[in-house]
């Protein structure tokens, strides 16, 4: 059970993430396009952000 309440709160993190990158988009597509490779582009859409590599990762994965 507090494993199932855990894995949720990580959703509902990552989900709010994704929220704020849609509210940012132009910002983080720019982001994306001046960094040089994937590394460079999670670590500056996760500071752009204030999120950490999973989230970074997780917004990555929907551009």
């Amino acid at each position: 059970m507090v494993e199932d309440e855990q894995q949720t709160r990580e959703q509902v993190m990552i989900l709010e993430s994704l929220l704020r990158a849609m509210d940012r988009r132009d910002e983080v597509f720019q982001v994306i396009e001046d960094s040089e490779d994937m590394a460079e582009a999670m670590r500056r859409v996760g500071e752009l952000l204030g999120v950490g590599e999973v989230r970074s990762r997780a917004v990555l994965d929907l551009v």
